[in-house]
């Protein structure tokens, strides 16, 4: 073995080692469990479920996300209000659950935690020990990203919840999925070109990513 590679593996072996997330099914059967679990999502809120192509290319693109097998660790669901993009974590989040996937590093299952973005910034205000602890949540789900409060003031400190999160949790390699009214450049402009460039490289974009409209799940 090359002098390189030995110094590669030796710094690599000293890292922290990561709990690697994926459903333990390929994309294609990912996808039709999805679809089943939006729907049934759907219909526990009293309403009618309709499915279509583009909703069958996002929940493919979702479903390959699922199963590790896009290149990205974090995944971005966009598109206007009122597109279905919180029901489709829901759906998510069942669908994980259902699986029991054992974290091999914590001997937990893994889960998808979902917050509300201006739920965040006021746990980080208000309960700085659970703030703590979602930071290192297995999976995070920020739904409605862009509503919050993007300053807030603590004891004369001014504290920015998200970027700090998302910064946090592209340091550590920790999978988050974001919800956002915001199209790509919009949440450039509004968290900085250094949020923009991270999500660019680590977040799988579904959605509309051009431009804030779409369909994620028509209810």
């Amino acid at each position: 073995m090359k002098v390189n590679e030995v110094l590669k593996s030796q710094l690599l072996h000293r890292k922290p080692m990561k709990a690697r997330f994926k459903l333990p099914i390929n994309s294609e059967t990912a996808a039709q469990y999805l679809t089943a679990a939006i729907s049934a999502e759907v219909e526990y809120r009293n309403h009618t479920f309709r499915n279509g192509d583009e909703l069958h290319k996002q929940v493919a693109s979702v479903a390959h996300w699922l199963c590790g097998m896009s290149g990205k660790n974090s995944l971005l669901l966009a598109g206007g209000c009122g597109n279905g993009k919180t029901t489709f974590v829901y759906a998510m989040q069942n669908l994980v659950n259902h699986f029991g996937i054992k974290n091999q590093v914590t001997g937990l299952n893994f889960g998808i935690s979902l917050y509300n973005a201006k739920d965040l910034a006021n746990i980080c205000k208000t309960h700085p020990k659970d703030w703590r602890s979602l930071m290192d949540k297995d999976i995070l789900a920020i739904d409605d990203l862009g509503t919050e409060p993007r300053e807030i003031i603590e004891y004369g400190n001014v504290l920015s919840p998200i970027i700090d999160l998302i910064s946090y949790r592209y340091e550590h390699q920790l999978p988050t999925i974001l919800t956002s009214n915001l199209t790509p450049q919009q949440i450039s402009e509004v968290y900085g070109k250094r949020i923009g460039d991270r999500l660019k490289e680590t977040t799988e974009i579904v959605g509309a990513p051009d431009k804030p409209c779409g369909v994620l799940c028509r209810c």
